[in-house]
């Protein structure tokens, strides 16, 4: 046949030889060039036909182009051989994943790489999907199954991350899934998506936050031993330099009591030396309060709230309003102290930078947890203002509340004052020998 592809002379002769002795039909595929010079695919039926005697008279054929259905499916293949590419380089599982209305489900396409992540071939998985979801613990596919029906129903992103015990490996894994959903036949759900295995970020993680509980325990830790040198310091102050005050207070009265003979200037030295000794006793008093504030321990939380902010209006700051009930449930000493220290350090900031003429404070018991609330009518805080590297005093305050697993929040814009919320779990600490009443 003239035009017939070099390469298919032996397929043509080969379909019709087979069947012309016997007279039978043949279908053969085969190359033609086509008027341009190109060659097209050709499919040619032939059917045997006989004439009026009967007699068997040739063969009657119909062929027609198939040339279009060879390029898409050359298209097809080409793609499935770019996917399988793709895939073979991604350190996860590509999944297709169908459920249909009656809730069987069934893996579509998985590439050769799920054997890695899963430790079960493309064969047992593509045959049985329920071996994937077997791999994951049953407390954890609990959750992994709500999320895949809640992207179901929502036709939102199917997000999940738990841990999986691969088929191959005795230890677990930490896997991550993505997928995005999209409706398929009637009652059906399909998702296109990928596992990936982040069991080194995961355990990066609990490494990085071992650490960070470590670091926050040192902190605590070299937080009591400065709050307890203090109230060493200010128990020595109060007790040796203030005794001694006080004796020298007593005996400049006796002398007084000894020199009113003598004259004026003597009498007005003692008067002096008397007045130094005073204003020695009142600053003693106070680096005995500052270091370590007895109505705290004497009074509790509350009353030493009052008494700060009372002390902060009295030397010319903001007017602060104390709202607190001495009957809250008693917390220990070391969270009584860290959130009057927050205080401390949050009025502080106030006398530094808030302009603030009004300070509302407010102490209760919600959820579990204290809650003190902060809040001033100052000129208030930008965004900036909150996470620039020198606001010290916020990471410090947060600091100190993460120490007993609680957190500060601060929320403020300019002109429009600033509120900082402090939480703390009711349960950090609370050993009943040490609850302050």
């Amino acid at each position: 046949m003239a035009g017939l592809h070099p390469d298919d002379h032996a397929l043509w002769h080969g379909a019709f030889g087979r069947a012309f002795p016997d007279r039978q039909p043949f279908e053969v595929e085969f190359r033609l060039r086509r008027a341009e010079g190109e060659y097209g695919w050709i499919i040619c039926n032939g059917r045997p036909y006989h004439d009026l005697s009967g007699s068997f008279a040739g063969y009657l054929c119909a062929c027609y182009d198939n040339t279009a259905r060879h390029a898409i499916e050359d298209a097809l293949k080409e793609s499935e051989d770019m996917l399988e590419r793709i895939t073979a380089n991604i350190p996860g599982m590509v999944f297709k994943l169908e459920r249909l209305e009656q809730g069987q489900i069934a893996f579509v396409y998985v590439n050769p790489a799920c054997e890695a992540v899963t430790g079960l071939s493309q064969a047992t998985l593509l045959a049985d999907a329920g071996a994937f979801f077997d791999l994951v613990p049953a407390a954890d596919r609990i959750h992994l199954m709500a999320t895949l029906d809640a992207s179901a129903t929502q036709l939102s992103n199917w997000n999940w991350s738990g841990r999986l015990y691969p088929a191959h490996e005795s230890g677990e894994r930490w896997v991550t899934v993505r997928a995005k959903p999209r409706r398929g036949e009637p009652g059906s759900t399909i998702w296109d998506g990928v596992v990936v295995d982040d069991t080194q970020v995961r355990l990066a993680q609990l490494e990085l936050e071992r650490s960070r509980e470590d670091l926050r325990a040192l902190s605590r830790h070299l937080q009591s031993a400065r709050e307890e040198e203090k109230a060493i310091i200010a128990r020595e102050v109060h007790d040796e330099l203030g005794s001694t005050l006080t004796a020298l207070r007593m005996d400049l009265d006796w002398l007084g009591t000894k020199l009113k003979s003598l004259p004026e200037e003597v009498v007005q030295k003692r008067a002096a030396m008397a007045k130094l000794v005073d204003a020695a006793v009142a600053a003693t008093r106070k680096i005995v309060t500052d270091l370590r504030p007895s109505v705290l321990d004497d009074l509790g939380l509350a009353a030493a709230l009052r008494w700060q902010g009372a002390e902060f209006t009295r030397h010319g700051g903001a007017k602060v309003q104390v709202e607190a009930s001495d009957s809250e449930p008693a917390m220990s000493r070391e969270v009584a102290l860290t959130l009057f220290r927050i205080f401390q350090e949050t009025l502080t900031n106030v006398a530094r930078h808030a302009q603030a003429s009004e300070v509302a404070v407010k102490l209760t018991t919600s959820d579990g947890a204290f809650v003190l609330q902060i809040q001033d009518d100052g000129v208030g805080l930008s965004d900036e203002d909150l996470v620039k590297p020198s606001s010290h005093g916020i990471r410090g305050m947060r600091e100190r509340a993460r120490q007993f697993g609680g957190d500060i929040s601060v929320s403020s814009k300019p002109g429009g004052g600033t509120t900082l919320v402090v939480t703390v779990p009711r349960e950090s600490g609370a050993d009943a020998r040490s609850n302050v009443t």
